[in-house]
Order: C-alpha cells, then sequence, then structure tokens
C-alpha cells in the first residue's frame, strides 16, 4: 500500500476526484430526490406557477437535507487524499494534508453552491430548498448546474496549489525532497 501511496500524488486524486463525484452526485440526485409539490407542502394555492409579466415561473421544493446527503456522499471521495499520510515520505505526507484541506472544503461546496444561488430555503416543518424553474427548464438539472459551477472554483483552487505546491515547498522546507528526487539523489550519490 505504500508503494502505491509513493508512486501517486495526492493532488492527483483531488484534481480527478470530480470524473467520478459529479456523476454519481448526478445520479444519487436524479434517483433519490422527489420534488414536493406547494399544495402538498400546504402552501397557498398559485405558489407552484406565477405569470411575471411575459414570463412564467414555476417553483418545485426539495427536502434540504436529502439533497445535502446525496451531494455530500460522492464528494466523500475528495478526502481521501488523507491516506497519503501513511507515506514514509514528510513531502508526501505535506502534500496530503494540503490535499485533504482542500478536499474538505469540496465537500462543502455543493451545499454552498445551492445556498447561494437563487434557491430560497424555506421552512415548513422541515426545511425545503424552492427552486425557481421558467418554461422549460427542469429544477433538478438547476440543483446540479448550481453546484457544478461552484464546484469549478476549489478544482480549479486544487489545480493552483498542485501547480505551486513543489515550489512553496523547496522554499519553506528545502530539506524535504519529493520522492522521485530522493530515488534520483541516492542512485547517482553512491
Amino acid at each position: 500500500m505504500r508503494s502505491f501511496l509513493a508512486r501517486r500524488s495526492p493532488f492527483l486524486w483531488i484534481t480527478l476526484a470530480p470524473l467520478l463525484t459529479v456523476p454519481s452526485s448526478a445520479l444519487l440526485i436524479f434517483l433519490f430526490v422527489g420534488e414536493h409539490e406547494a399544495a402538498a407542502l400546504g402552501l397557498p394555492p398559485g405558489e407552484e406557477c406565477r405569470f411575471t409579466g411575459v414570463a412564467k415561473k414555476c417553483f418545485s421544493y426539495y427536502e434540504f437535507w436529502r439533497v445535502w446527503i446525496l451531494f455530500a456522499v460522492p464528494g466523500l471521495l475528495n478526502i481521501a487524499v488523507f491516506a497519503w499520510l501513511l507515506s514514509r515520505s514528510p513531502y508526501v505526507r505535506a502534500a496530503a494534508v494540503v490535499a485533504g484541506t482542500l478536499g474538505l472544503v469540496r465537500v462543502i461546496t455543493p451545499m454552498a453552491g445551492i445556498l447561494i444561488s437563487q434557491f430560497a430555503l424555506v421552512d415548513h416543518g422541515e426545511l425545503y430548498l424552492r427552486v425557481q424553474t421558467g418554461i422549460g427548464e427542469h429544477p433538478t438539472t438547476q440543483l446540479l448546474y448550481a453546484v457544478c459551477v461552484t464546484g469549478l472554483v476549489p478544482w480549479a483552487a486544487s489545480v493552483g496549489v498542485w501547480w505551486y505546491f513543489e515550489p512553496l515547498m523547496a522554499r519553506i522546507r528545502s530539506d524535504v525532497k519529493p520522492p522521485d528526487t530522493q530515488r534520483v539523489v541516492s542512485r547517482y550519490s553512491s
């Protein structure tokens, strides 16, 4: 296990994790999250669709905690980089701490994306997300879109940190070398 971890970067995992987490989240949301109509929540008639000028705006309601859990569970793959803490290399362990911290941020990001978007949080005995859609828009697609767009920011940050990690480590801890450098130096120094 340690040799496997030593040959791969935790930053590579954190960069490629969305290839698994995004489709998994989408699948879980489409399979296990159902819309609630306003009438089922005891809201007055007319809360489902309204005409505003020439446009028709409709509202769908989703259970907040169910949405949160179904986005967060696949996101836990982002924190799998903490497995690199088992490495013997202090360099790789430092990379695991930094990448793991970025992974924790990415677990929280989906709900942050939903909460800062145009969706309203409504309390009717339980917390619900109110998703506003126009003609031809699907509310579940709106949720996924908000999460993906917001997820681009921490993903780009992960790539940027990976890019600058080695030069920064060389400046801060010049005594700690990447694993490949240690092997090359030891091979030629004897």
